[in-house]
């Protein structure tokens, strides 16, 4: 046989195509009923998934219905003055008593509340009768305070309330009512009622009496009877007379005897508790005593500022409009516009900063209030002054940059920072006190700044690689304090000249070792709360002497509004001018001093330490003339160093032997 014939018989061609086939076809017949299979489940659950959908809608929706709508609260300060109000009343308490022991509510405005209901209560509850208030108010002593708000005070009501909303849709009622009350002479005021009252009461106890002494007919009954009966027959106005004479009496002894209690008693104290002598020679040191003291007597309001990490600005308005207060949305031309402003803000109403972000102002009458406020433990509202906050707008570090706090403690102006870099970055907050570095702990973690990283170790020994890739230095070191209004410092009081230089020395080489310790810094800002130049213009200066790679910058360009108080050109020419103070009495904060450094570019120049070697070089050239250096020696050196020594004036005996020719 062929070998072509074994091979059909081995491997025959139709069997194998018949073989594979049928199976092919059967594989095929199996994968599309299992892709039609898939095809019905996906359609059935996706049927069956818009039914779930519905379902869940429909009841979503009957959830919703049948919801009781969100109440909106009533404003604090409505609350506690109804409180209030219901004690006086069914307890008879006084009402300045327990206005003045709350700490939840504004004093003025509710004394002064509490007091045109007190005067106007009859006509309070006429002109609400003529209303539905009482019907959709059930508290009456809540009703009684939102009425007299609006119509014997301010004339408007805060919040949305539902009880707020009532009583301002009756808002027309309660003025037509209180119309026909004007017009209508029969009604009384409370006042003349009260009179009469009393005029009956007197007559029904007399007519008392006297059918009492008819009775028992006694010798003391007659004699007190008869006592009683003539006080009743004094008339009124004899009764006025006679106690206005006494009470120019009392007044006259009071104006004569207090001028000497005051005068000696002024003596004592600014003897005793201020080390101030001579104030026996004349009368004189008085006003000058009252003009050098007069930042204690002023009316300081309470700066708040937000912290933008934990709270929004419009969270932080809507909840201060449900407290009661509101904001004058003004815009002011000038700063001293803004100023008077602020020293006219009344209980109720509060102002945005003229020159400091998320800063608000409030009276000086709120501090009590800001004091126990839930949100400011909890680290969203921060009590700050508004010259603290100057040293951390004039660094403006911008977001993801590495900063230093040179002093950190307590840290407030280290969580100013990490709200001006939105939380973003890196900030060394260092501090070596114990204490005051876990008070800074305490504030780190209220404020929810996760950016900041405490460094228990003194700043001087703080290295570049400790500290890598900082950019910005805040350098706020401990300094006499005397700008604070919580001290007993002032221009008056005598200086420490001794503590005074060594804190100044402190500075200096805290100063020095932030503009030479760190290469990548480019700006510095060195405040303190003082109002001695020893603490401020003289560090600046003695720094720039020794430093030529960092310049001063004018304070006053990077604040966006103008400012007002600066140093002294005329004493420190060329630095006075840019240098930045705030003063009590100008603009209505604690004193302080900041000042801005930035590193030298290619082709900038510090001027105070090119003149300063400049004077070192003509020193040398006049080494060989011995008269010349002579000469100079006589004149006393104006450099106002800290840590150089001045040259001392040559005695008068020098003179007569001719070294001044």
């Amino acid at each position: 046989m062929s070998a072509s014939f074994m091979r059909q018989r081995m491997f025959p061609l139709p069997v194998c195509i018949d073989f594979r086939g049928p199976l092919q076809y059967a594989l095929k017949g199996k994968i599309l009923k299992s892709k039609s299979k898939i095809k019905e489940t996906k359609k059935l659950s996706k049927v069956t998934r818009m039914e779930e959908e519905n379902e869940n809608q429909q009841k979503m929706e009957e959830w919703v219905s049948d919801r009781k709508p969100h109440k909106i609260p009533v404003p604090t300060q409505y609350r506690q003055a109804a409180k209030i109000l219901k004690q006086i009343v069914e307890e008879g308490k006084s009402f300045k008593e327990l206005v003045y022991n709350n700490k939840h509510i504004k004093t003025g405005s509710t004394v002064a509340l509490l007091t045109k209901i007190q005067a106007n209560e009859i006509q309070l509850e006429q002109i609400m009768a003529k209303t539905d208030i009482l019907q959709n108010i059930p508290n009456i002593f809540l009703a009684k305070i939102l009425v007299a708000e609006l119509i014997f005070g301010r004339g408007q009501l805060n919040g949305h309330s539902k009880p707020v909303e009532c009583v301002l849709s009756n808002h027309d009622k309660l003025k037509e009512a209180l119309a026909e009350l004007g017009e209508n002479p029969n009604q009384q005021s409370k006042l003349q009622q009260y009179k009469e009252m009393g005029k009956r009461n007197k007559k029904s106890k007399l007519n008392v009496v006297a059918d009492a002494n008819d009775e028992e007919s006694s010798q003391s009954d007659n004699t007190t009877n008869n006592q009683e009966d003539n006080d009743a027959l004094i008339p009124y106005h004899t009764k006025q007379a006679s106690f206005a004479l006494l009470f120019l009496l009392f007044f006259s002894v009071l104006m004569f005897t207090l001028p000497f209690l005051a005068f000696y008693g002024t003596q004592m104290l600014l003897r005793d508790y201020f080390h101030i002598d001579g104030f026996q020679n004349t009368c004189c040191d008085i006003f000058l005593t009252k003009k050098n003291f007069s930042f204690i007597f002023l009316s300081v309001p309470r700066y708040i500022r937000l912290n933008t990490i934990l709270i929004k600005k419009t969270e932080a308005k809507e909840y201060l409009e449900r407290e009661g207060w509101r904001l004058i949305e003004s815009s002011f031309e000038t700063y001293d516009d803004f100023l008077e402003a602020v020293k006219n803000l009344d209980d109720e109403n509060y102002l945005k900063d003229f020159h400091i972000k998320n800063l608000f102002v409030f009276p000086s009458s709120s501090r009590k209030y800001w004091a126990t406020n839930p949100l400011v433990q909890e680290g969203k509202f921060l009590l700050q002054d508004k010259a603290s906050c100057l040293p951390a707008v004039l660094l403006d570090p911008p977001h993801k940059s590495t900063v230093i706090d040179m002093c950190a403690a307590p840290g407030t102006k280290t969580t100013h920072l990490a709200s001006i870099m939105k939380n973003k970055g890196k900030i060394y907050a260092i501090e070596m006190n114990v204490k005051r570095y876990q008070t800074l702990l305490e504030m780190v973690e209220g404020t929810g700044a996760t950016i900041i990283q405490p460094i228990n170790k003194d700043v001087l020994e703080v290295k570049d690689e400790d500290v890598p890739k900082a950019e910005y230095i805040l350098l706020d070191p401990s300094c006499s304090g005397s700008g604070m209004l919580n001290r007993f410092e002032s221009e008056v009081r005598n200086k420490d000249a001794g503590r005074l230089f060594k804190l100044a020395g402190l500075q200096h080489k805290l100063l020095i070792h932030a503009m030479t310790s760190f290469p990548n810094v480019v700006r510095i800002v060195y405040s303190t709360c003082s109002i001695y130049t020893e603490e401020n213009e003289e560090v600046v200066l003695s720094v720039l002497r020794k430093v030529s790679d960092f310049k001063l910058v004018d304070a006053g360009n990077l604040i966006d509004s103008k400012w007002k108080n600066f140093g002294s050109e005329k004493v420190y020419p060329g630095l006075g001018s840019k240098v930045l103070y705030a003063r009590t009495s100008d603009d209505l904060s604690n004193g302080f001093f900041v000042s801005v450094f930035e590193r030298c570019q290619e082709g900038e120049v510090n001027e105070f330490y090119a003149q300063k070697q400049e004077n070192i070089k003509s020193q040398k050239k006049n080494e060989g003339n011995p008269l010349k250096r002579k000469k100079d020696n006589q004149e006393v050196t104006e450099e106002n160093s800290v840590s150089e020594v001045e040259v001392k004036k040559p005695k008068k005996k020098w003179k007569n032997k001719g070294y001044n020719q």
